[in-house]
């Protein structure tokens, strides 16, 4: 291995939202395997940027060697997240990349518009990892936690230091860095998921819960006795000799966990008597009675000094080390074999050493890049190549408010205003951020260019699974049961090519103004999934619903004023602002005759009866469509996504003639595609 190419993570960018430990430890291993990391950090830096040692150059310049030994090779980027500018090129960097982690307490990051429910819908192959104190819920989610309060709540501080002496935590933060490595290889196992075809998703790693998980002994032992472990020191609760023994000069380890090596220690001590001892013939009759075991072998141990007893004991296979300081265990002659300590030049340019990979690939030690890097370092060259790769697209949503009425545009004439996940998804962001000013009072949707909208979006399907489809249906009916539930007026200006989802968003508003050369087609039929279908029956009666909906009929204009799916004909210029004030408001979900009926109801009315849907089917796309924080959310109906999954999952039906299952929902969609393009 010879260059960053060779390691498993080459390819793979990672966004890391963190601080201090945890989170930083988790970037720098993804890092360490060929990752490119790219940390984003408030504008004076992660605070671990101010722990000592400072290591200052000749101008006094001084730079953490503690931040250093955690964040070599990433990049730094430096933003105020707050700031919506710097928000959305946080997000443009996350939609480029292939992980994030982040470290702040639950609910942070979903309030800065940067969460995994913000994500999760426009990126699904997106690997979200979330470390915190708790975890994302619970009646302890919300606390916040540091590695002494994890280890004192989490045992380890129950089981740490003498029998009779105070509380001591873990010398080495173990919470942080044990958090950091199951994040790391959590993350590790997604990216094999996603290599392999699969969804992205978001991880949650809390620190209590993974460093109760590496308590394994201790937690068996208490499910086994049903006793709090204890704690013992050096020694261990099952083996003896097996602890740090006083010797002429000091101390030294020995670890004699079975018959034969303690055979070894009693014959490399000098004390065969203690074989035949009765207190000492097993490892566990040693472990019960290793206080007194322990005084006996310290008698003989204090006539030589430590050195001459690992002189002896090693040899003989019997594990013992000295009680090293981190001076010693650093020159250790294996640290040196290995190559662990490598060399590091801090953004200052002074010179200093830090620890590598401690793992070896084929026998080589991993090349690491193990400059860290300096606050906001890289801000201009990622924000450069942000731009020089993905040039920023016109918005798919222009959203104007004024005098009371937002005006809501269809903004993707190039594709005539098709419902691709982003446009679907910045629609509902844009009905929400108008229903969140108080001023507004109308809502008004409009289409750019020839046409209001053409429906679903049928280009890349070879590229989407039949979940990621079946989830673009669930957030356009969360759309459409906004607009169809929204607490203010609704206007609809259809133009050109009214079709499919678009003419559901139409028949969703309260006044639905028509230009003369607009045309309106209701296809979903045609590949087996159909959305606002109780809006239409609303609007035009079960009836002709069902006959429009079955025979992907083209309605005109015309028709569609006379049988009331349009409110009026409109011939530009017209003043639709005014037409808009005029309507009479309504309340949410309140339909023409002010009732209100589930999707399920309509649809068995329009396209028949549906066939059943597990609750399993029904939780997983639940959890795929949800709120997104808008006024009133836009959670659908347990009805409404039943109604939805059902059409969909027609796909698994069996014929009843020859026991195949029928297409899938790509498979469907794709046909309908080729069906069409073959006939224009």
């Amino acid at each position: 291995m010879t260059d960053a190419v060779a390691l498993p993570l080459a390819g793979i960018r990672v966004v890391e939202f963190c601080h201090v430990a945890a989170g930083p430890f988790c970037g720098m291993l993804l890092a360490d395997y060929g990752a490119e990391v790219t940390k984003v950090e408030p504008l004076d830096g992660d605070a671990m940027r101010q722990w000592p040692p400072i290591t200052h150059d000749a101008n006094d310049n001084g730079f953490s060697e503690n931040f250093a030994s955690i964040n070599r090779g990433k990049h730094s980027i430096a933003l105020d997240l707050k700031d919506p500018a710097s928000r959305d090129l946080a997000r443009d960097l996350v939609m480029a990349s292939d992980v994030v982690i982040e470290n702040n307490r639950p609910g942070a990051m979903a309030r800065l518009g940067l969460g995994w429910d913000w994500f999760g819908p426009r990126k699904p192959s997106l690997i979200y990892c979330s470390i915190s104190a708790f975890g994302q819920d619970g009646p302890r989610g919300a606390e916040g936690g540091f590695d002494l309060t994890i280890q004192a709540a989490a045992g380890v501080m129950s089981v740490t230091g003498e029998p009779e002496g105070e509380p001591v935590k873990a010398g080495v933060p173990l919470v942080d860095f044990g958090a950091g490595l199951y994040g790391a290889y959590s993350i590790a196992a997604m990216v094999a998921r996603v290599r392999a075809g699969g969804p992205g998703g978001h991880l949650d790693v809390p620190m209590f819960a993974t460093t109760i998980a590496m308590s394994a002994l201790q937690t068996s032992e208490y499910f086994g006795t049903g006793r709090n472990p204890r704690k013992l020191g050096s020694a261990h609760p099952r083996n003896a000799p097996y602890q740090a023994c006083r010797s002429q000069d000091g101390w030294f380890a020995i670890a004699a966990g079975n018959n034969k090596l303690w055979q070894q220690v009693c014959e490399i001590a000098g004390t065969p008597e203690l074989l035949a001892d009765a207190r000492f013939v097993s490892p566990t009759l040693r472990a019960a009675n290793q206080a007194a075991l322990r005084d006996l072998l310290e008698a003989r141990f204090a006539d030589d000094t430590t050195d001459n007893w690992l002189a002896r004991f090693a040899p003989a296979g019997v594990p013992c080390a000295p009680i090293n300081g981190y001076e010693q265990a650093l020159s250790d002659p294996q640290t040196t074999h290995l190559q662990l300590v490598q060399p590091m030049t801090l953004p200052n340019g002074v010179q200093t050493r830090t620890v590598g990979c401690p793992v070896r690939i084929d026998g080589e030690v991993v090349p690491l890049d193990t400059r860290p890097p300096a606050i906001g370092e890289h801000t201009s060259r990622v924000i450069d190549a942000l731009r020089l790769a993905h040039p920023t697209p016109a918005a798919p949503i222009l959203l104007q408010i004024s005098d009371g009425i937002a005006s809501i545009e269809i903004n993707r004439a190039q594709r005539g205003n098709a419902l691709s996940s982003e446009l679907v998804e910045a629609a509902l962001d844009a009905v929400h951020s108008a229903l969140r000013d108080p001023s507004v009072h109308t809502l008004m949707f409009a289409g750019a260019g020839r046409h209001f909208c053409t429906g679903f979006d049928l280009d890349g399907l070879e590229s989407q699974s039949d979940g990621d489809l079946l989830l673009r249906f669930a957030r356009i009916e969360a759309l459409l049961d906004a607009v169809w539930r929204a607490p203010v007026r609704t206007v609809a200006i259809a133009q050109g090519r009214t079709w499919g989802a678009g003419a559901d968003l139409f028949a969703a508003c309260d006044l639905r103004l028509a230009l003369s050369g607009a045309s309106f087609r209701f296809p979903g039929a045609g590949f087996g999934i159909v959305l606002g279908t109780r809006r239409l029956a609303e609007r035009v009666g079960t009836e002709r619903a069902r006959a429009w909906v079955s025979e992907g009929a083209t309605i005109d204009a015309g028709e569609a004023l006379a049988c009331g799916l349009a409110s009026r004909l409109i011939d530009p210029p017209h003043n639709a602002a005014e037409a808009a004030q005029s309507t009479r408001s309504r309340q949410p979900g309140e339909g023409s005759e002010g009732t209100e009926r589930t999707t399920d109801d309509w649809r068995r009315g329009v396209c028949g009866p549906v066939p059943a849907i597990d609750r399993d089917t029904l939780a997983m796309i639940r959890a795929a469509s949800r709120p997104t924080g808008g006024p009133g959310g836009d959670m659908l109906a347990d009805a409404d996504l039943a109604a939805l999954v059902r059409s969909a999952l027609s796909s698994t039906t069996r014929s009843a003639t020859t026991g195949k299952a029928g297409p899938g929902l790509r498979e469907r969609i794709a046909a309908y595609r080729d069906r069409t393009r073959a006939a224009r």
